[in-house]
């Protein structure tokens, strides 16, 4: 009889148990988890199905905050939590862009602490480099339940250098660069400087402050303004890809040769250069004529002209010669246009004597400079004066002038040489 109450208390027991186990979470507003139930006496009970799910009174692992961005500098330490509520025990893994990380790095290190309300984890990252960056996934499982926690880390740095620096078009005045965007540091990169200087015959690859020119350019504006020279401009086209930009240096000098290189700045630092380009800008016709021309009577029909070259940076290219102009000065005066020209092959030869001029008479002389383009503009003209028919004596003298003999005529003239006579 006692074996029969028994039995009978201990099945209502039991049920008791169960119904406890049931609405309870329900009563202290936890959702219900499937589980196993297990009775007072340690057994394990019959799942309890209602409405297609299974009840239990345990609680599953789970993560109140939401997913987060860190952000530290390179070589910073760094701690990530990982805060598990639910029920222990809880069983935690930490991965890195899908991959479980090695604990027996000696940077890394995972400490777990329980808590009254279940379990925190701490993942430290010490001296933090560029690897470290990506995503950080916390996995949490207990008995009830698995949940997951994302945190994205961004270890910021100086970026790299752009890459493919390459010259695309070659004006006189201006050249067109491209390069390719390369690592930002984990940070937008708000500047790019252009940096170029005239190469020398220097060997050595010297960028001295001084004779560099540098000229800031912002992503995303049309121009930008040099830093230390006020001609200069620097004007942005299209891409031809998301990673390319494409950009005009103006304000340059025809016939340089210029070498180029490119920073990229963000938030951090400024990046290494890039290696440098070599280009030489194209030609113009000299700007500026011949200086200090001169004219000087060599004798009866003779002019001796001579001058110097123009400024080098004026040439604006090779120079390859000289055109002297010249024209009896009444025709000038009356606009009749009786000129006659002749080339002066050379840069280095700047002296000419004009034969075959009518005696005692003005001529208006002008010289231009020419070089593989154009001519470029003349001097204002300069007045010699031919000399009259002298005796025997002035003959002779004329015929050594500047140590240059020339034959006589049969009338015991100079006889001209194809119009001009070069002087060394």
């Amino acid at each position: 009889m006692e074996n029969i109450k028994q039995k009978e208390c201990s099945g209502v027991k039991q049920q008791v148990v169960l119904l406890y186990k049931l609405y309870l979470p329900i009563i202290y507003g936890r959702t219900p988890q499937p589980r196993r139930a297990v009775n007072v006496m340690g057994g394990m009970e019959p799942f309890v199905q209602r409405s297609g799910y299974y009840y239990g009174l345990g609680e599953p692992a789970r993560f109140e905050s939401p997913s987060k961005n860190v952000t530290i500098r390179r070589g910073d330490s760094v701690t990530l939590d990982c805060t598990v509520i639910g029920d222990n025990p809880i069983e935690v893994k930490w991965m890195h862009n899908n991959d479980y990380l090695d604990t027996n790095s000696h940077r890394l290190s995972i400490a777990q602490v329980k808590a009254e309300t279940g379990l925190k984890s701490q993942l430290s990252i010490g001296s933090s480099d560029r690897q470290d960056s990506g995503t950080y996934r916390c996995t949490a499982d207990n008995a009830y339940g698995r949940s997951e926690h994302l945190m994205y880390l961004a270890v910021q740095e100086r970026p790299d250098p752009p890459t493919t620096l390459q010259v695309i078009e070659i004006g006189s005045r201006s050249i067109r660069l491209s390069w390719k965007r390369s690592f930002d540091g984990n940070s937008p990169i708000r500047n790019y400087i252009i940096q170029y200087r005239t190469l020398g015959h220097a060997l050595t690859d010297e960028w001295d402050p001084s004779k560099t020119h540098n000229i800031t350019f912002t992503p995303g504006n049309l121009t930008a303004a040099p830093t230390n020279l006020a001609q200069n401009a620097l004007s942005r086209y299209e891409t031809t890809s998301d990673d390319q930009e494409i950009a005009l240096v103006g304000g340059l000098h025809p016939a340089v040769t210029y070498t180029f290189r490119i920073f990229a700045i963000n938030s951090i630092d400024i990046s290494e250069p890039t290696d440098p380009v070599v280009a030489k800008t194209q030609e113009e016709a000299p700007t500026e004529p011949p200086q200090n021309v001169k004219v000087e009577s060599a004798g009866p029909g003779e002019l001796i002209v001579h001058w110097q070259a123009p400024p080098k940076e004026s040439c604006n290219g090779d120079l390859l010669g000289y055109i002297v102009t010249w024209s009896e000065h009444s025709s000038s005066t009356s606009g009749v246009n009786q000129s006659k020209s002749l080339t002066v092959n050379g840069w280095a030869t700047t002296k000419v004597q004009l034969t075959g001029l009518r005696k005692f008479t003005k001529y208006d002389i002008s010289i231009r400079a020419f070089n593989s383009i154009a001519s470029g503009p003349g001097n204002p003209s300069i007045v010699g004066t031919t000399q009259e028919g002298g005796g025997a004596r002035q003959r002779e003298s004329s015929r050594s002038i500047l140590g240059k003999h020339f034959p006589m005529s049969s009338r015991g003239q100079l006889e001209p040489a194809g119009g001009m006579q070069l002087l060394a």
